[in-house]
């Protein structure tokens, strides 16, 4: 199930007007968040990993707590490469003793995908989702309540 309502935009007047919900992530070293060991076994996943994970990182959206759910996206993705070579091997339609059949291969992927668009939309790796994030801003370091305090 998508989002409700309009892509929120941070350069609005709201937002300018301090009364904007959108709030930027908070930045992690990136030192801190490593590649899940059983990961590394499988290149395509490690692949993907070392090309995405130091942006998340540096945008906020991967922390340590959330390595395994990254690499589960990471996984999904080496799956879906398999699955489509597989397929285009094979083909959508298999001839079998009874005639043709559809082959199972194409569900399989089918389910792949979906799977991995529902991960990684929660790291913004969709254009939807990415419209929603909002964006860093490094002067926003301070505490917003420190001046009534």
């Amino acid at each position: 199930m998508g989002s409700r309502g309009p892509v929120p935009d941070p350069n609005s007047q709201r937002s300018a007007a301090g009364r904007n919900t959108l709030r930027s992530p908070k930045r992690v070293d990136c030192t801190l968040v490593r590649m899940p060991s059983g990961l590394a076994k499988n290149k395509a996943a490690a692949t993907m990993w070392k090309r995405l994970a130091p942006s998340l990182v540096e945008a906020g959206r991967l922390t340590p707590d959330q390595a395994d759910a990254f690499a589960l996206v990471c996984r999904l993705h080496a799956e879906m490469e398999q699955l489509d070579a597989r397929l285009a091997r094979e083909g959508f339609v298999l001839d079998t003793v009874r005639g043709p059949v559809a082959n199972p291969i194409a569900r399989l992927a089918r389910a792949a995908r979906n799977d991995w668009v529902s991960l990684a939309r929660d790291f913004g790796l969709t254009a939807a989702s990415a419209a929603r994030l909002p964006e860093i801003d490094d002067e926003d370091d301070e505490d917003p309540l420190a001046e009534f305090s």
